[in-house]
């Protein structure tokens, strides 16, 4: 009687444990509700350059962001601070500089292409807007 009670105990235990739901609902998650990455902006502090699109990629070299119907291709180099907020905001991501380890992935995991933009989607991005290949966003410093 007292294993078989123990068994039962076990059984309800680990059958409440599999639909007991933990974290945010997935309706609140960009990445279960929409096909694209989160929007955010890219800062040079001290300045009034802002840059701002949705994430489509992080790559080991630079972020790659849809700007106004432009793919664009932005080097870490030239841009210090950059903000992805996601819809809604249960984290901010804000990146000084290239992003790395946990945040890198945590990031990645929020872009359109969180793996990297395949050659034919990308050749396809850049055929729908018109473009030979992505543009490569500067930093231009003031005179």
């Amino acid at each position: 009687m007292t294993k078989r009670l123990l068994g039962i105990v076990v059984f309800i235990a680990l059958a409440g444990s599999c639909v007991h739901r933990t974290g945010h609902p997935a309706r609140d998650d960009v990445r279960v509700t929409s096909p694209r990455g989160i929007m955010g902006g890219l800062v040079v502090p001290g300045t009034a350059q802002e840059l701002s699109g949705e994430l489509l990629a992080v790559e080991d070299s630079g972020y790659v962001l849809l700007v106004k119907d432009r793919v664009a291709f932005v080097p870490y180099i030239y841009w210090t601070v950059a903000d992805f907020p996601p819809r809604p905001a249960l984290t901010i991501f804000r990146v000084r500089g290239v992003p790395s380890g946990p945040k890198a992935s945590e990031l990645r995991s929020h872009a359109r292409f969180p793996f990297g933009i395949p050659a034919p989607v990308m050749a396809a991005l850049l055929q729908r807007y018109s473009q030979q290949s992505a543009d490569t966003v500067r930093f231009v410093p003031p005179p």
